[in-house]
């Protein structure tokens, strides 16, 4: 998906099947992937809603801003971005470099079929208060 504005997406389970997904340069838009993809490339978002049912690999995002994203993932690696909010299930702590203001919460979103996506996806339980998601690692910090 590139290119967009102000616009909302919607991929039931089952129209990605594992395929990875990227979202290019994207403004005021809503994504909404329900079910399981392979991994999540987000380059260039701005004041979008991401919601995201399970991400059997890894999510990147470079140089977001204003950002709201909901997601499970195996792992998390966000750069160069500012002014973002995760709700987020992890199985490693959260990877941030070069950013400012970002908040992270506990995965809350649930829907029919969620727990086999995540299942699927061998992502586990979302943890809620004190997973691993609540481990960032702000690689920019040691500089």
């Amino acid at each position: 998906f590139e290119g967009l504005r102000n616009q909302t997406v919607s991929r039931s389970a089952g129209d990605l099947s594992g395929q990875d997904v990227t979202l290019r340069d994207l403004e005021g838009c809503r994504v909404v992937l329900l079910g399981g993809i392979g991994a999540l490339h987000c380059f260039n978002m701005s004041g979008c809603e991401i919601v995201v049912g399970a991400v059997g690999s890894s999510s990147i995002l470079y140089s977001c801003e204003n950002c709201v994203f909901t997601m499970a993932t195996k792992q998390l690696r966000v750069h160069d971005s500012k002014a973002l909010l995760f709700h987020v299930h992890t199985l490693s702590g959260p990877v941030v470099e070069r950013c400012q203001r970002i908040a992270f919460a506990p995965f809350d979103v649930a829907y029919d079929g969620s727990e086999a996506h995540l299942h699927e996806a061998a992502l586990g339980t979302p943890a809620g208060a004190g997973g691993p998601w609540a481990d960032v690692q702000d690689f920019n910090w040691h500089r």
